[in-house]
């Protein structure tokens, strides 16, 4: 297999892990949503699977599911990857949740620390409560919000209706149980990956930074069962596309800037 594919992992004893990993190089396992192969690797017999999001009773989740492509690869979902912001009806089932859990672990860590918990939201009810008491940003985050957002994001905040987290009925929260120079790193580098597992999937995704901050304070901590010394760093909002033209074309970006590029070059 030459590309790399975003999978399922399951292994072969009692316990079942569902994860998603890079995988390249493994000859002879054809990875798509009809078949399965098995990798022998460091004694685990490893059964591999593709990822494919389920679909629920919605019909609007039903038809987004049955549109995505579970042997997407990592650039593939690189590319393709957008912050979404409209979402269908219903909720993420336990397995879909733990299969993207799975694939935020397996990002880099440094000195093997994992600083990494999570905190799993659920229901349009309780995100739309949630988001009232958020969604107004700290006064230093006010000030760079007038300083570098539209007037019209300005008005979004001001305005009582506005869900910070845009109806989405999952908000996946990557917190940081330790402190340490290289934790927010790892906890965005966990993002990254989670991110790029849920567009294998068929999933919209999207970081709110603006939550950050409401969500760090004692009294939302305390409702959601955080502990006092752990830190909110990254809330991502999961689901399934209401429709798929909500899928912005790519934004243009600059070429990379490269300050120096030392060493002979062949």
């Amino acid at each position: 297999m030459k590309r790399m594919e975003v999978a399922a992992l399951y292994v072969s004893w009692h316990a079942y892990l569902a994860a998603a990993i890079c995988q390249s190089g493994c000859a002879g396992i054809d990875i798509n949503a009809q078949s399965i192969g098995v990798i022998e690797r460091d004694g685990w017999r490893l059964y591999l699977q593709s990822l494919r999001a389920k679909p629920t009773n919605h019909s609007d989740m039903e038809q987004v599911m049955n549109d995505s492509n579970p042997t997407m690869s990592v650039t593939e979902a690189i590319a393709t990857r957008r912050s979404v912001r409209s979402y269908a009806p219903g909720r993420l089932d336990r397995e879909m949740i733990n299969a993207l859990l799975a694939a935020a672990i397996h990002a880099p860590t440094a000195i093997h620390e994992e600083p990494w918990a999570f905190v799993i939201v659920q229901g349009r009810p309780l995100l739309k409560h949630l988001s009232e008491i958020v969604r107004m940003p700290s006064t230093d985050e006010r000030e760079l919000v007038q300083a570098e957002e539209s007037r019209q994001a300005q008005e979004k905040f001001k305005n009582p209706d506005f869900n910070i987290f845009y109806d989405a009925e999952t908000l996946i929260l990557i917190c940081a149980k330790s402190a340490g120079v290289f934790v927010a790193a790892d906890c965005w580098l966990a993002a990254e990956n989670l991110m790029l597992a849920a567009c294998a999937m068929g999933l919209g995704t999207c970081v709110i930074g603006s939550a950050v901050s409401g969500l760090n304070t004692r009294h939302v901590k305390a409702s959601l069962d955080i502990a006092e010394e752990t830190l909110v760093v990254v809330p991502i909002i999961v689901g399934a596309l209401r429709a798929p033209s909500v899928i912005s074309t790519a934004s243009n970006r600059a070429k990379p800037l490269i300050l120096s590029w030392q060493g002979s070059q062949e």
